[in-house]
Formats: structure tokens, sequence, C-alpha cells
């Protein structure tokens, strides 16, 4: 079944705070984010929005957009984790690996069968930061 805007909106989000460590979100007003409107804005640098607020940025849509989800991909990659990309018939595959120190720190590798491919790039990403433990923690 296909995910609604709202579902996908909220994945958006949980990417921006697991995968790119976003805490403050803002409504247009400067405003914490309330969850209703669709273009939560954030700073880049993750300063306040008071004295800061021309840097802002609308949050991309991760789950709609493959330039967006790209840079989920990307981020994985920095952090040293492989990633494999697949066309299924019924869906894209996106498969999740990490490193043996990875491994150590708690990430798991996962895999994720979805159609768009962006919304199977976030969703794979989530699963795979769910998994593990704080970075540096160890186990």
């Amino acid at each position: 079944m296909p995910s609604t805007p709202e579902e996908l909106r909220s994945l958006d989000v949980e990417i921006a705070r697991v995968v790119f460590k976003i805490k403050r979100l803002y409504g247009f007003d400067g405003q914490p984010w309330d969850g209703v409107d669709d273009f939560p804005q954030y700073i880049p640098s993750g300063k306040p929005w008071h004295g800061h607020q021309i840097d802002a940025r609308t949050l991309p849509w991760f789950s709609r957009d493959i330039a967006a989800a790209w840079t989920v991909v990307e981020r994985l990659r920095e952090i040293g984790m492989g990633i494999v990309i697949g066309n299924e018939p019924d869906g894209w595959e996106v498969e999740i690996t990490t490193t043996e120190t990875l491994y150590q720190q708690g990430y798991r590798g996962c895999y994720s069968r979805h159609a768009p491919i962006a919304e199977a790039i976030c969703r794979a990403a989530l699963a795979v930061f769910a998994r593990a433990a704080e970075p540096g923690q160890g186990k």
C-alpha cells in the first residue's frame, strides 16, 4: 500500500533528525515547527533561528525526491556504509552493509524493498540507525 503524503513527510523529518542530526525545525514564522505545514525550515549550522533566519532552508523531500534521497546515500557512504540498489518487479531493493568497525558500534546492515526508490532509500537508512547503538558507545 502506498504511503500517504503525511507518512512521507514524517519519514523526511526522521531522516533529518536521525541521519543528518538536525535538531531544530522551524515554521515560516521562526517558531518551533508544529508538524502541520509541509515546509519545515532548518538552519544548516544548527544555530538558533534568531539572527540566523537568513540561512534557513526548507527541509528536503528525502522520501519523494531522488536527488534529496541521494544525499542520504552519500551520508551513509561518508560514515562507511555500503549501499546496493536494485530494481525488482515489485519495487526497489536497497541493501545497506556495514564495516566491522561500524558493526562493533552497534550498526547492523539491513534490507528494504519499496517503491518509489527515494522512499526505499529512506526506510533502509532509518532501519540501520534504529538498530544501532549510539556511535562510539560500542557493545
